[in-house]
């Protein structure tokens, strides 16, 4: 094993990178960057014990922000705001617009409007955007 490269690796990583990145960057599988990882991590006779440490550090803040991330990804983010969501029901009420209509409008889908509409939680609202479906025959639905 090459000690240059590995510190190398090291070093890279410290300098607030990926172990992907490095992947990249060094030409080098997962596995590989992982394993010269765990050499300085570990064996403190290699390298000096601020490199191990400071390694520790940036490969635990990755394994962090990934993990928020990767929470996030089932997270529903809102596309459009409550008063977007207000001036499509008052459409709906004033101008006699369908929701797939508003939704083609904006460039969107009838379920994201439907959603926006009913995350607003005004039930008087509501029942208003109901009782005028309920007037016209149709369902207040996507």
């Amino acid at each position: 094993m090459d000690g240059k490269l590995i510190r190398k690796v090291a070093l890279f990583i410290i300098d607030n990178h990926t172990v992907e990145e490095a992947c990249a960057e060094f030409n080098l599988s997962r596995s590989t960057i992982l394993k010269y990882c765990k050499l300085v991590r570990t064996k403190g006779i290699y390298f000096h014990p601020l490199v191990a440490e400071l390694l520790n550090e940036a490969m635990n803040k990755n394994l962090e922000e990934g993990r928020i991330k990767g929470g996030k990804s089932g997270h529903i983010e809102h596309i459009f705001t409550d008063e977007e969501a207000y001036e499509f029901a008052f459409e709906i009420l004033e101008q006699n617009k369908t929701i797939r209509e508003i939704a083609i409008e904006h460039n969107s889908n009838s379920g994201t409007i439907y959603n926006s509409i009913m995350r607003l939680n005004d039930k008087d609202l509501l029942e208003k955007i109901q009782e005028h479906y309920n007037s016209r025959g149709s369902e207040c639905k996507r």
